[in-house]
């Protein structure tokens, strides 16, 4: 009898990153006979990213490429008979709607809008799609005055067009004319124009705009009637820096917007019934604002009858879907450390859970007769396509998009380890050992800390499977819990870091890492600590205040309260945390940031930071640096160009890697000297 040979894994190291797929954004079609999802990879040579529309049958066979992926192709959508699908793709520049028959055939080109085109979605006659489009208000009056010139332009004419662009563009930022509160995001300043909503008729390749007022319109939905479309737009009137949004109903062949309700919340998305009597929304108190959890809400298509479905229910709601026949509105809600599929009749208004386990769904679609297709994270590989009917039975997996990676490195478990902090607290953690791990050995520590504050960790998080598996690669015992601030717990536990994000959160990481030490197996000379964003704010807080850590890295940080209310992007973060403005009690904010500690840091830090973080602003990093320099402490500062606060999950693949191997060279460097 022969002798199997045993195949010798490989370790997972940063460049690793390169290898990964991503699948995104499943869409079932019509009829629930087959899915669209967008397939994702990174490109060391191009130093970006490529995307194509992929198809698979549910049956899971027959998985395919779709569209060419050379480019980034996304947002696939289904017609209402199921034999087309219009996307999103740059191939020719800007984003521009594209379609393409799904019995095959070449891709055709549906818009030329010189801001690019966005956010499609048919009619449900099959006959239109609406978008958005970006614009301003002499691109506006232009329009008015000309009509929409939707029609392909020579490459003469795009030469022009853009030098002409690109001359006024740079006249708007020199000097750039501040009149807002929020004037940039992400790692953008904002232009002058804002997002409007457009309907293209098929026949005829005419398009039209339906928005008039100068407001940035989000989320737009057909009514099931075709006579409306609904959207949210920041409240008229308001600061630009609030959260409160109009619920607008527009007429689909333009005219005067009706406000037919208003809600708090971080983005507004209506989503009309299919029966067209009903539009369910989501909202948040303002009290307390980034700590409340959001509620489901419905009201009439008139505006009237507004009210909250499952009321009793302690915790988010994500993602919203109505089931065809209007009945049941499903959802998916962040609780315990996953994240589920649920549904709730809007009549008898009972909760049912469909989708369970250790697993993180993240995005999610309905058929016609109510099969779903969603995307599928657990702690053993970071996403793949799922298909089950309304009920949550006959789950069948229909992607392996890292088949091969998976099949060659050393995927190390992940265990849960429930334990309780200072003042009796239950937290959920949970630990990942090193390949090869033996009892008898002693590990150094590597602690991660989620950013937020307000989100939820799980051990399905897509996010961070590669970087801490990573760590786990390198020989480390990885330790990552949801300490109270957290999201998934309920109200209270999240709402417990308020106006003092450093107290608790200290307490409950600490006990879980001595709970690690009392175990046996952590060398306690080499404990190391990262997280990003309230992580990175955490880490640099931690250092701050306890001894024990070897070395710590600290990633695009909040350091100093009082200055990064006047340069982040969510100012709001700060009156709904802390109750105060800097003006006001200056001494609660210094207080209650990391900088006021730097006399204690005595731990080796880097600080990680992106130039265009807007998130969280440099500056910030750059006075943490300047301190810990001047008091002589090993201080070391990484600057990446050109990136923003999303540097560790969509910046440039190079930088992205360079980032993590800065993380593992700093422990490791660090430890040794112990």
């Amino acid at each position: 009898m022969a002798v199997k040979k045993s195949v010798s894994l490989e370790k997972i190291v940063a460049e690793d990153f390169y290898d990964l797929k991503f699948v995104l954004d499943p869409q079932v079609s019509p009829d629930g006979s087959t899915v669209a999802f967008v397939k994702q990879h990174s490109t060391l040579d191009t130093l970006g990213y490529q995307s194509s529309i992929c198809l698979t049958d549910t049956d899971g066979k027959n998985v395919r490429r779709f569209t060419s992926g050379t480019k980034r192709d996304h947002s696939p959508r289904w017609s209402p008979d199921g034999k087309r699908i219009v996307f999103v793709s740059n191939r020719e520049g800007r984003p521009q709607l594209w379609m393409i028959a799904v019995d095959g055939g070449e891709a055709r080109q549906l818009t030329y809008l010189w801001n690019g085109a966005s956010n499609p979605e048919w009619s449900k006659d099959g006959k239109k799609i609406l978008f958005l489009s970006r614009i301003n208000v002499e691109e506006r009056q232009a329009e008015t005055k000309n009509g929409i010139k939707n029609e392909p332009l020579s490459s003469k004419e795009v030469e022009k067009l853009e030098r002409e662009w690109q001359k006024e563009e740079a006249k708007k930022a020199d000097p750039r004319w501040i009149e807002r509160t929020i004037y940039r995001a992400g790692k953008e300043y904002f232009d002058d124009r804002n997002s409007h909503i457009y309907v293209i008729e098929l026949a005829t390749g005419k398009v039209s705009r339906i928005t008039r007022a100068d407001r940035n319109h989000i989320n737009p939905h057909w009514s099931s009637s075709g006579k409306f479309v609904y959207c949210a737009a920041k409240k008229t009137g308001a600061d630009d820096d609030t959260f409160t949004y109009d619920l607008l109903r527009i007429p689909s062949e333009g005219g005067v917007a009706k406000s037919l309700t208003q809600a708090n919340s971080w983005g507004l998305n209506p989503i009309p019934s299919p029966d067209g009597k009903q539009i369910a929304f989501l909202h948040a108190e303002d009290h307390h604002g980034s700590a409340q959890n959001t509620q489901l809400m419905v009201v009439n298509a008139n505006g009237q009858g507004q009210k909250r479905l499952v009321e009793s229910m302690d915790a988010d709601f994500l993602q919203i879907e109505w089931s065809s026949d209007s009945k049941k509105i499903y959802f998916t809600s962040p609780q315990d450390g996953d994240v589920g599929l649920y549904s709730v009749s809007v009549k008898g208004n009972k909760k049912t859970q469909h989708i369970k386990g250790t697993r993180m769904v993240r995005a999610f679609s309905l058929s016609d007769n109510n099969q779903v297709a969603f995307l599928n994270a657990t702690p053993q590989y970071p996403c793949d396509i799922f298909t089950c009917d309304a009920s949550g039975s006959k789950e069948k997996r229909l992607t392996n998009a890292n088949a091969d990676f998976l099949s060659r490195k050393q995927v190390q478990p992940i265990e849960e380890m429930i334990y309780k902090s200072k003042d009796g607290t239950k937290i959920q953690g949970w630990v990942i050992k090193p390949p090869n791990f033996s009892t008898k050995k002693k590990y150094p520590l590597a602690v991660e800390i989620h950013g937020g504050p307000h989100v939820m960790w799980s051990n399905s998080e897509t996010t961070m499977f590669h970087e801490w598996q990573m760590l786990a690669s390198a020989g480390y015992v990885v330790f990552f819990s949801n300490p109270r601030g957290s999201d998934g717990y309920g109200f209270k536990f999240k709402d417990a870091i308020h106006a003092d994000w450093g107290t608790y959160p200290t307490e409950d990481i600490l006990s879980g890492v001595d709970k690690l030490v009392d175990r046996g197996y952590i060398d306690t000379k080499k404990i190391c600590v990262t997280g990003g964003s309230y992580g990175g704010y955490m880490t640099a807080w931690l250092v701050g205040h306890d001894k024990r850590f070897a070395a710590a890295v600290s990633q695009r940080g909040v350091y100093d309260l009082l200055s990064f209310y006047g340069t982040t992007d969510v100012p709001r973060l700060i009156e709904w945390e802390y109750d105060t403005y800097p003006w006001e009690d200056p001494m609660k904010l210094w207080e209650a940031s990391p900088i006021a500690y730097a006399k204690n840091i005595r731990t080796p830090l880097l600080i990680l930071h992106s130039d265009n973080d807007f998130r969280a602003p440099i500056p910030s990093a750059e006075g943490m640096y300047m301190a810990l320099r001047k008091l002589k402490r090993n201080v070391k500062f990484v600057r990446f160009p050109d990136e923003g606060h999303e540097l560790s999950r969509s910046g440039q693949p190079k930088r992205l890697v360079s980032r993590l191997n800065h993380i593992l060279d700093w422990f490791n460097d660090n430890i040794k000297k112990k």
